[in-house]
């Protein structure tokens, strides 16, 4: 009878360590559950707020292009080709900048004097699709052969919808007269690249092109990585922390009988 005491006090204390030892494996879980949902909103906000690539491809496509239009307007009033090609490579987002192997990005453009032509400075030619940075399909049969396009080209860097008037030229060229050649954005013939001439004051948008990119692997994201390891670490966790719990409960059960 003496003894009772005593072994009532074990399980009593033993249980006040299993409460202990308890609420510390929450609090990991909790911590664990916050650097998930931390994994979740980076990777989150970053399909928010970088452009979203292509989600098919032609098949046997192993490069594509992408065309926006600028954000940002400009007026046509320099005779320099190189200002509008480094304005439309100021446009230029760092997650655009970002893709592999890292493009040059030109301006769709008539460069030089003569018959207007902006495929030197910009080329697109059949067999790689040109997209949107919203991942929409422009054409895959090149941005010059003269067939429609698929959809307008009317999407900015940031994956808004631009101006209506881009500048692409003055007469064959920028410099050849004081009337800018513009395309019409929200359209997908022709006039989507000449449309007529305008005002170089008028201001307007600027096409902007990528040279070709190598298609993606399908290699799992930093972010998705760390999700997917936060999860697994987070499984192994509890399944821990069953199996002790299940071993100190048959533990106390034998004290106590």
């Amino acid at each position: 009878m003496k003894n009772r005491p005593a072994l009532n006090l074990a399980p009593r204390t033993r249980s006040t360590a299993l409460m202990s030892e308890a609420a510390t494996i929450r609090k990991r879980l909790v911590s664990l559950s916050l650097l998930s949902a931390a994994a979740v909103a980076l990777s989150a906000g970053r399909l928010v707020a970088d452009p979203l690539p292509p989600t098919s491809f032609p098949a046997g496509t192993t490069q594509y292009q992408i065309l926006f239009e600028t954000a940002n307007d400009l007026q046509a009033t320099s005779k320099d080709y190189s200002t509008y090609q480094s304005f439309a490579r100021s446009q230029v987002t760092p997650a655009l900048a970002a893709l592999e192997p890292a493009a040059d990005w030109n301006v769709i453009a008539s460069p030089t004097l003569g018959p207007f032509n902006p495929a030197p400075s910009a080329p697109s030619v059949a067999g790689i699709p040109v997209y949107t940075t919203t991942g929409q399909l422009l054409t895959d049969s090149g941005l010059y052969s003269g067939v429609s396009l698929d959809t307008t080209p009317n999407v900015t860097q940031n994956g808004t919808l631009g101006f209506q008037t881009v500048y692409t030229g003055q007469l064959g060229g920028f410099g050849a007269s004081e009337a800018a050649d513009f395309g019409q954005s929200f359209v997908t013939n022709s006039t989507w690249l000449f449309a007529g001439e305008i005002s170089e004051f008028l201001g307007g948008g600027l096409y902007v092109l990528s040279e070709p990119i190598n298609v993606p692997n399908s290699t799992p994201e930093p972010a998705s990585v760390a999700l997917l390891g936060t999860g697994f670490l987070g499984i192994g966790a509890v399944r821990g922390w069953r199996r002790r719990m299940a071993f100190k409960r048959q533990s106390v059960n034998s004290i106590t009988e």
